[in-house]
């Protein structure tokens, strides 16, 4: 029994003990109240539930109509209450379940959405789903980053092993031997995440963190005194450059790596090509520019995008590739674009801006056509022609004089100067038009452009190369140039 019922059962039983008083007055019995008036000593047992009610002096009020309202008010304070307890009952208990949820809400773990292979650039990966657990997907030899540098090309597979193919004269292809490799050669103790490669050598962002590099070290590019080694087949870690890399790129023979939203370079010093103020080769890494997205280098110049979406490049001017009339010690905007850019590339000597819209724009040489328009060089950035309205451009690149570009729908294009095939739109002929390459299964997920070759990886994780071959670099077998895309077959794994 709860108090509520309790109580109401202790009135009722002095309401009908009062009542039988006031019909026997010989059988009143004293009240718990027992100081005051009997109306007083009424009023203080039974609570007051009129102004009209009267005491046993009365006379010719009938008793019998004191019981019955004695019984009315009980019925009535019943009810009364029990609406006043129940809606109280109700708030009080919805805000307590409320603060229950809330309180459960609060403290229950966050649920964990595991990803999976079908998760955006998971078709090939060896890594975690997020959530603590394993994730493998795509078979051993498929291929998760490709990077080219002047006439050897590497790639990363599902498990972080490196593959190199291509000259081999500086070992930038990590052979022990200088000579060329026709196909790809496992690069021993290096597991990796992404690649970039410079004229003649190779750096890696090691999946243990870090930056690792190998070939030649004619200016520190090695991350060691040029005066140590010209060159070396085993791979040097980068001093002070310790943590996980989001991306690293070659220049002719500097490297840049970016760390957080830092970006790192070393190596020849040379037309400002470091972005700091010096024309001294350095050996250790130096920032050359921070609240960077992400970055693309040249031969001479470098580029970077920055969190406001505006673009910022250093370096030479001989072509107009920083975007300038003049060298650029340090960093500086790019002030004709304007700050929408969502991603960039860079050839040897222009650079390329992708715009919010998926619109192109590209600066610097253009002597085959490279920027996609007709002109001369600029430091202005132009609209690249001849695509549809519909295309919108995801990822762009370059060489020496062509520049690729990947859509949003897959399809890849090239423009510029062909005469080694590097267009690989089936012909030898230069376009200023982006023209399709032919061959290349589609969609295409990623593309990379060395000095005249490419390299694309499909949607299955497989490589496809075109272009100059003339050192190996299309890892088919020989030494032909292939105007159309051929397939780069790995070895299995042992």
């Amino acid at each position: 029994m709860n108090m509520h019922s309790l109580k109401l059962k202790m009135i009722i039983l002095l309401a009908a003990g009062l009542a039988a008083c006031i019909q026997d007055p010989s059988q009143i019995v004293a009240p718990p109240c027992e100081s005051g008036t009997y109306e007083a000593q009424r009023r203080c047992v039974e609570g007051k539930w009129g102004q009209d009610d009267v005491g046993p002096t009365d006379a010719g009020h009938d008793t019998t109509n004191d019981v019955a309202s004695i019984e009315d008010v009980v019925a009535s304070h019943d009810a009364s209450h029990d609406a006043s307890h129940d809606a109280g009952l109700d708030a009080s208990n919805d805000a307590e379940l409320d603060a229950n949820d809330a309180s459960q809400d609060a403290s229950a773990p966050d649920v964990c959405v595991p990803r999976s292979c079908a998760s955006p650039g998971l078709s090939c990966a060896s890594t975690d789903d997020g959530c603590g657990q394993p994730l493998v997907c795509g078979a051993p030899t498929c291929v998760r980053h490709v990077a080219l540098g002047a006439s050897h090309s590497c790639a990363v597979l599902r498990d972080g092993q490196v593959y190199c193919w291509g000259r081999n004269a500086d070992f930038e292809s990590g052979s022990l031997d200088t000579s060329n490799r026709l196909t790809p050669s496992l690069v021993p103790n290096v597991l990796a995440t992404s690649m970039g490669l410079g004229r003649h050598h190779s750096c890696a962002a090691s999946l243990q963190g870090g930056v690792l590099c190998w070939g030649r070290n004619s200016n520190g590019q090695l991350g060691r005194p040029s005066a140590d080694s010209v060159r070396q087949a085993e791979a040097h870690p980068i001093p002070d450059l310790s943590g996980e890399i989001v991306a690293v790129a070659g220049g002719e023979d500097q490297a840049c790596a970016q760390r957080g939203t830092d970006v790192f370079c070393w190596g020849e010093g040379g037309s400002y090509r470091l972005g700091n103020d010096s024309l001294d080769s350095i050996h250790q890494p130096i920032i050359s520019i921070s609240d960077a997205t992400h970055f693309a280098i040249g031969h001479y110049h470098g580029c970077a995008r920055r969190s406001n979406a505006e673009v910022w490049c250093w370096g030479s001017a001989e072509n107009l590739q920083n975007g300038h009339l003049t060298p650029q010690t340090t960093p500086a905007r790019v002030d004709a674009l304007s700050n929408n850019t969502t991603s960039l590339g860079s050839g040897r000597y222009h650079a390329c801006s992708i715009k919010s819209d998926g619109a192109l724009w590209c600066w610097g040489r253009n002597e085959f056509g490279q920027l996609g328009s007709i002109g001369a060089d600029t430091a202005t950035p132009v609209k690249v022609s001849g695509f549809s309205n519909q295309t919108r451009v995801l990822m762009v690149t370059g060489g020496t004089g062509h520049t690729c570009a990947l859509s949003s729908e897959g399809a890849a294009w090239c423009w510029g100067q062909n005469g080694a095939s590097q267009l690989g739109d089936g012909t030898y002929e230069p376009s200023r038009a982006p023209r399709s390459v032919v061959d290349l299964p589609q969609p295409a997920s990623f593309i990379a452009s060395g000095w005249d070759h490419n390299c694309a990886i499909d949607a299955q994780a497989q490589l496809w190369c075109w272009g100059q071959n003339n050192l190996g670099q299309l890892g088919d077998g020989t030494n032909d140039n292939r105007n159309r895309a051929v397939k780069v077959s790995f070895p299995e794994p042992g």
